[in-house]
């Protein structure tokens, strides 16, 4: 990931329907370059952790603010020779501004991250706060971080609702895998505390490092 002066921002895509990457699978990535895109950062089918099951692929993008996440997809419909296939599109994306100061930058752990993303619906704010300091710890305890905190996203495909959004990076995928299956996350997540609807979902990054030419 890159330096920045303030919060970068995420284009969160999903292409439902999908269950493994197809070959055109980092053609938003690579069309995103000429968009201001500073790294993609995850282009691969989804692992529901809880909600309904997703069959998706979910691809992250990292800008480095609000506009050019947001323009990016609006621009794919214009006739230029550097535009996605439509195969490529995605149904639903969200555009949502990251940690303030930013994640600072990651070394290379050898292998591609982790990344969980989940979505959710507040009735108890109250109950929420604890809520999110239990799973800041557990976050923590398997070596991840926070992206995206509480945000809510803004849709740039798909219809508007009321979901907030976090994404949380792990230095690995078994990282995320363990964390995310570990009975303590387990636990914190089916108690309830405050939320009336969540979905997660992981995933595996693609290597470190922007984007290839």
């Amino acid at each position: 990931m890159q330096s920045s002066t303030g919060p970068r921002a995420y284009l969160i895509c999903m292409r439902h329907g999908v269950a493994s990457v197809a070959p055109d699978g980092d053609a938003l990535g690579k069309f995103s370059k000429t968009h201001g895109g500073l790294d993609l950062v995850c282009a691969a089918p989804v692992v529901t952790v809880f909600g309904p099951h997703t069959t998706a692929l979910l691809t992250l993008i990292e800008f480095p603010s609000l506009d050019p996440a947001r323009e990016m997809l609006r621009s794919t419909g214009n006739a230029s020779p550097d535009s996605p296939p439509v195969s490529a599109l995605p149904e639903t994306s969200w555009a949502v501004l990251g940690v303030d100061p930013p994640a600072e930058h990651w070394p290379d752990f050898g292998g591609p991250r982790g990344y969980a993303v989940a979505r959710y619906q507040i009735q108890d704010w109250e109950r929420f706060q604890r809520f999110v300091g239990l799973i800041a710890q557990a976050v923590q305890a398997y070596g991840g971080r926070f992206l995206v905190r509480i945000q809510k996203p803004e849709p740039v495909l798909g219809p508007a609702d009321d979901w907030l959004l976090t994404i949380i990076e792990f230095p690995s995928v078994t990282s995320m895998r363990v964390g995310l299956q570990s009975p303590d996350f387990h636990d914190m997540v089916a108690l309830g505390l405050g939320y009336r609807t969540i979905q997660i979902w992981g995933a595996a990054g693609v290597s470190p490092g922007d984007l290839e030419s």
